[in-house]
Formats: C-alpha cells, sequence, structure tokens
C-alpha cells in the first residue's frame, strides 16, 4: 500500500490514480462539492443550533469521496453510513471494526464486477485497469488501496475542516471577513491547515539514532506530529495564532516529499468550498456546548 512502502515500489502504486488526484484531476467535483454543500445548509434550515461536524463536514466529505471513489449511485447512502462508522465510532473498537469489514467485502464484491464487467468510474476504474510492472493490479491491491484511500481521504479532511470552524468560532472576526470577502479563503485554508494539520504520519527508523534521550533501533515505528513544525515559533512568527495574512507556501499540513498527501488538492478544495458557502448562508457561527467539543483521536487530529 502506497502509504507504507518506499520507491520504487510506492511510484509504481501512487501513479496509478496521481492524475486523478492532481488540481486540474480533481476540480471536476468543485460542482457536485457545491451542490451538496447547498443541498446540506437548506436541510440545516432556520435552526440556531446543530451539529456542524455531524451535519455538514462529515456527509459532504463522505459524498464526495464516494463520487471520486466511483461508487455507484445506488449504493452510496449505504456507503456513506458505514463508512462513517468505519471512521468516526473511534470510542468504540468492535463497531468501528465491523464497519471496516463491511466496506472490505462491500470491496471485493466491486472489484470482482468491475473486473469481469468493465465499466465503473473513478478511483476504482483506475485501479482495476492499471498495471503494476506490466501486469494487471490484482483484487486485493485494488481492494486494500480503494480502502485506504476512502478512509484516509474522510477522515483527515473531515477533521480539518471541523478545526478550521472550530477555530472561526473563536475568532468572529475571521468570520466576518471572509464572508466580507470571500476570496481570501483559499489564504485562510492554508491558515487553518497550519494550525491544526490534520493529518498524523507513521514512519519506520531505518538506522540506528537517538531522539530526544531515547535510543531507537531500525525497524522501529514512530508517529510524526507535522503540527509540531507548523508552529515552529522560527519559522512562523507568533505560531499559536490565526493569521490570514501570513506568507503562503511555508506549512507541511500534507506532508513533504515522495510521500506527501495524495489527495491534498482534493482536501484543499473541499475545505476552501465548504467555508466558502457555509459564509455565504451564515452570519456566524460560535460553539453553544463547549463540553460537547471532542477532538479525534488516532491518525488523524481535528475536531
Amino acid at each position: 500500500i502506497p502509504i507504507e512502502i518506499d520507491p520504487p515500489d510506492h511510484r509504481k502504486y501512487r501513479g496509478l490514480v496521481l492524475s486523478l488526484f492532481s488540481s486540474v484531476g480533481v476540480a471536476w467535483l468543485e460542482e457536485p462539492a457545491r451542490a451538496q454543500c447547498r443541498q446540506l445548509i437548506a436541510g440545516i434550515g432556520e435552526r440556531k443550533v446543530f451539529d456542524v461536524c455531524a451535519e455538514y463536514v462529515q456527509p459532504l466529505t463522505g459524498t464526495i469521496f464516494a463520487v471520486l471513489l466511483g461508487i455507484p449511485t445506488s449504493d452510496r447512502a449505504w456507503f456513506e453510513e458505514v463508512t462513517n462508522r468505519f471512521v468516526f465510532e473511534t470510542h468504540n473498537l468492535e463497531a468501528q471494526l465491523a464497519a471496516s469489514m463491511e466496506l472490505l467485502q462491500y470491496l471485493v464484491k466491486l472489484t470482482a464486477g468491475l473486473q469481469a464487467n468493465g465499466g465503473g468510474s473513478g478511483v476504482m476504474k483506475a485501479l482495476v485497469e492499471g498495471e503494476i510492472d506490466g501486469r494487471a493490479t490484482t483484487a486485493e491491491e485494488v481492494v486494500n488501496f480503494g480502502h485506504l484511500l476512502m478512509a484516509a481521504g474522510h477522515d483527515t479532511t473531515s477533521a480539518g475542516l471541523g478545526s478550521a470552524f472550530h477555530t472561526l468560532s473563536r475568532d468572529p472576526e475571521v468570520f466576518s471577513r471572509l464572508r466580507a470577502q470571500p476570496r481570501q479563503i483559499p489564504r485562510a485554508v492554508e491558515e487553518f491547515l497550519r494550525l491544526d494539520p490534520p493529518a498524523v504520519h507513521g514512519r519506520v527508523v531505518t538506522k540506528p539514532v537517538e531522539l530526544g534521550g531515547h535510543h531507537l533501533q531500525p525497524g522501529d515505528h514512530l508517529v510524526i506530529g507535522y503540527s509540531a513544525a507548523n508552529r515552529d515559533e522560527a519559522k512562523f512568527p507568533r505560531p499559536d495564532e490565526f493569521d490570514l495574512f501570513r506568507p503562503r507556501g511555508k506549512q507541511i499540513a500534507f506532508g513533504y516529499g515522495i510521500h506527501r498527501c495524495l489527495g491534498a488538492n482534493l482536501a484543499a478544495l473541499l475545505m476552501r468550498v465548504a467555508i466558502e458557502e457555509f459564509v455565504r448562508a451564515f452570519t456566524g457561527v460560535r460553539i453553544a456546548d463547549p463540553n460537547a467539543t471532542r477532538w479525534s483521536a488516532g491518525m488523524s487530529r481535528g475536531v
């Protein structure tokens, strides 16, 4: 699986879908994403209190990632419900594992159908039709890659958006500025990601090293917190503050190098569209019950 391997194999697997995740490759998703945002906002209606994560963020990311994967329209409602249980039931391991198995079984059937009959769309189609070293991809490779993309993309994008709304709720001046000047939203998205990077990355030690007084050996596993680098005061003055006019392009919320997040362009697009539609529809946002705010745990970080 690309997240766990290095070149040259890493390039071979990533290359199967790289064009679909380029800035050009994800641009077509802006229209369905915007339509979904407006539908979700219409569902919220005139209510003054609602769960922005459960009623806006998560349904948006779930729907768009299902579209990107190429999940048939008839299956999407079920697929999104199961995916939500898999991604967000972090407090209930049994339910999370059960949902993971349901997704895997579904992807096995979907892959078998695509391999036998052709057709399909999106990422699953690209994976089924792809080749590695001149051979067709196996069903196991297709299923595992699809499972990884859905889990990683849905989870981290939702976490990033949740954190962005958390920041907006604490800084009404930023909300007002973005509402009055929506062209600043792409800049705001970058600063939201710098302040609260949603992804936590794993790495494997390749040679003996001492880090912070700990002796690490080859094969040891580490979890890298990019949030620490994004709050390096030597790189970012006043690193704990949201600064809409901070110079762009320096944050590493999506990682860097060969393992930079494959879905970075899509995540940025979804965050931009979601915030654009939200500030257009509402005049402000605040947390109704601070005790109900929960930060996610595991391989993503966000509200």
